[in-house]
């Protein structure tokens, strides 16, 4: 099956290798129907996935479809695994205290006031601050870094 020519297998996981989502998990289409790759591999392996739930990963590697790493639960039992992990993201956290983060407050400020003045796009915006135009210009235009004024 075609599937299985797209995963990298290891001792640990088996790493999807080829097309992703935006959000990290691997894609695969079958005819017209996209599907996330560890959910088809538990199909695959498993059978149908009730509904209401979830495939979730004990290794935490989106790009995983080992079966023998894949599990059914509810929202709230994935989320309870991420927590129990310390994985799961502080929604308080924003900002420059959100880890993830590549610009202070201040600069983001003073990006604002440099694309307000003119005569800058945004990726010339973004490059002077090391992130993409695309950024740039949710930050200009209050789409990210929300909680500044």
């Amino acid at each position: 099956m075609k599937f299985w020519e797209k995963v990298k297998k290891t001792e640990g996981c088996w790493e999807w290798r080829a097309a992703t989502f935006g959000n990290g998990y691997g894609h695969f289409a079958v005819g017209n129907q996209d599907n996330l790759a560890h959910r088809f591999s538990w199909r695959l392996k498993n059978g149908e996935i009730p509904d209401g739930l979830l495939v979730c990963h004990e290794c935490d590697n989106r790009l995983c479809v080992n079966p023998k790493h894949l599990w059914l639960g509810t929202q709230k039992d994935n989320l309870r695994d991420m927590d129990r992990k310390g994985r799961r993201v502080n929604v308080n956290l924003r900002g420059e205290r959100h880890g993830g983060s590549k610009l202070t407050e201040k600069q983001v400020l003073q990006m604002r006031s440099k694309f307000s003045s003119g005569g800058i796009t945004l990726n010339e915006l973004g490059a002077q601050f090391g992130v993409t135009g695309v950024m740039a210009g949710k930050i200009v235009r209050r789409r990210a870094w929300t909680h500044l004024s």
